[in-house]
């Protein structure tokens, strides 16, 4: 049985290449205390639930990301996800609002208000195919009016 002598936040804490490590996981380009800590949670959680003697590194993520798909990074490069065109002229004709692709997840700002998030599906994921349905159907002009699909 594998045992961990300290808590993840401390250790996270003591050991700044894995905290790093962790960071670089995440789907999230300057990721808070908290989402770091839930990434290395369920990094050990994936790694103790599988059979270590059979598994890979690519396998242990593979499990991580099907438990918790809102924080663990897209391992395909950010070239590789494109917003459908008329979403982007959509996107882009709202006033203040910004967004980017990073690590395979959808981040937006609106600092008029200072709000930002990030998308809680990955760009390959279907929800973040319906969120694109929803946006041209809705075709939203106004911040407010995409802060709820959002």
């Amino acid at each position: 049985m594998l045992c961990f002598c300290f808590p993840t936040d401390l250790l996270l804490t003591i050991n700044y290449q894995l905290r790093e490590a962790i960071s670089y996981l995440t789907a999230f380009e300057n990721p808070t205390q908290d989402k770091i800590e839930c990434v290395a949670t369920v990094l050990i959680g994936a790694w103790v639930s599988s059979d270590t003697s059979q598994t890979t590194v690519r396998g242990v993520l593979k499990k991580a990301q099907n438990c918790q798909p809102s924080f663990i990074r897209s391992f395909k490069s950010d070239d590789s996800f494109a917003l459908e065109p008329k979403v982007i002229s959509i996107l882009q004709s709202i006033n203040g609002f910004t967004y980017s692709i990073s690590r395979g997840f959808f981040h937006w700002g609106y600092p008029v208000l200072g709000m930002d998030g990030t998308y809680p599906f990955s760009l390959d994921s279907e929800e973040f195919q319906k969120l694109q349905k929803l946006i041209l159907q809705i075709s939203p002009t106004t911040f407010e009016d995409l802060e709820n699909l959002l």
